[in-house]
C-alpha cells in the first residue's frame, strides 16, 4: 500500500489524505533491500543512546566500577534485543508482530538508584525480576484497566518521562558527567548540529531522506567530531571482538528494609 492508495481503489480526500501522507510503507511491504537496511540501522542508532544512557546513569548513582558498569550495560542491550526480537517474531500470544525497539524506560531510573544505594547490584537484578510478571500481568488485563488510564493520564505519564530525559540528554550534549571540559561550546556545538540536521532532514525534505534523518544526523554529528578530537575509539579497538553475557553475574537479592528500633545505637566512625 502507498501512501496514495487506501487498498480499495479510492483516493483518500481531506483528513484522511493528510494522515495517510504520513505512511511510506505499510505493514506488509517490502522496501527495497538498501532502504531496509540504512531505515534498519537508524532506529538501532536511536534506541542506542537512550538504552545505554539510562544504566549509565544508574551505575555513576549507584558507584559502581567500571567491570560492573560494563555488565550492566551489556545485560541491559541483551534483554532489549531479546525483548525487540520477540516482538517481531512472536512467541505465541506474546509479541505484537510489529518491529518494536524494546530498551531501558526512564520511569524505573528512580526506585533502581534507591533499591542499589539501599541495598547493591543484586537487590536491582531481585527487585526487577520480582516486579516484570507484575507488569506482564496487568498487560493480560489491559482492556479491563485501560479506564483508569485516560489520555490526560497516559499524556501526562509521556511528558514526565521526557522532562526526566532532559538533564540526561543536556549532561552528555554537555561532554558527558565528570568530564573535564564539561558545558564546553563545541560540545555544545556539536550536540546543536545533530538536533538540527535532524530536525531540519525531517520538516523539509520527504521520502528516504526523511525517514533516514537520524542516522543521517548521527553520521554528520561523528564525522564533525574528528577533526574536533572528540571521536575516541580507543576503548572500541581494546575491547574483544565477542564476549559472551553472563546473566545474573552478581546473583539476585530480595531483602526487606530493617527498621532500626529507637534503643539501636546509630553507628559511629
Amino acid at each position: 500500500m502507498t501512501e496514495h492508495d487506501t487498498g480499495d481503489g479510492v483516493e483518500p480526500t481531506g483528513t484522511e489524505a493528510s494522515g495517510a501522507s504520513f505512511i511510506e510503507y505499510g505493514i506488509e511491504d517490502e522496501p527495497p533491500a538498501g532502504e531496509a537496511g540504512a531505515l534498519g540501522v537508524q532506529p538501532l542508532l536511536a534506541m542506542f543512546l537512550s538504552t545505554a544512557a539510562l544504566p549509565l546513569v544508574i551505575a555513576r548513582a549507584i558507584g559502581l566500577g567500571g567491570a560492573d558498569t560494563t555488565f550492566v550495560l551489556q545485560m541491559a542491550l541483551l534483554v532489549a534485543g531479546v525483548a525487540t526480537i520477540v516482538q517481531a517474531y512472536p512467541i505465541g500470544p506474546v509479541g505484537a508482530r510489529l518491529p518494536i525497539v524494546m530498551g531501558t524506560s526512564a520511569i524505573f531510573v528512580a526506585p533502581l538508584i534507591d533499591v542499589g544505594t539501599s541495598f547493591g547490584l543484586a537487590a536491582i537484578f531481585g527487585a526487577v525480576i520480582v516486579a516484570a510478571p507484575v507488569e506482564v500481568l496487568i498487560g493480560y488485563f489491559i482492556d479491563d484497566v485501560r479506564g483508569l488510564f485516560p489520555p490526560l493520564v497516559t499524556g501526562i505519564v509521556v511528558m514526565l518521562v521526557g522532562l526526566t530525559l532532559i538533564p540526561v540528554a543536556m549532561d552528555y550534549a554537555a561532554g558527558g558527567p565528570g568530564a573535564s571540559d564539561y558545558g564546553a561550546l563545541y560540545h555544545l556545538g556539536l550536540a546543536g548540529l545533530v538536533f538540527v540536521v535532524a530536525v531540519g532532514l525531517n520538516q523539509y525534505f520527504d521520502g528516504f531522506v526523511k525517514m533516514a534523518s537520524v542516522l543521517v544526523a548521527v553520521v554528520v554529528g561523528y564525522l564533525a567530531a574528528i577533526p574536533l578530537g572528540l571521536l575516541d575509539l580507543s576503548r572500541v579497538a581494546e575491547a574483544g571482538w565477542f564476549a559472551l553475557p553472563v546473566p545474573l553475574k552478581y546473583g539476585v537479592a530480595c531483602r526487606a528494609p530493617r527498621r532500626r528500633s529507637a534503643e539501636t545505637p546509630s553507628p559511629t566512625n
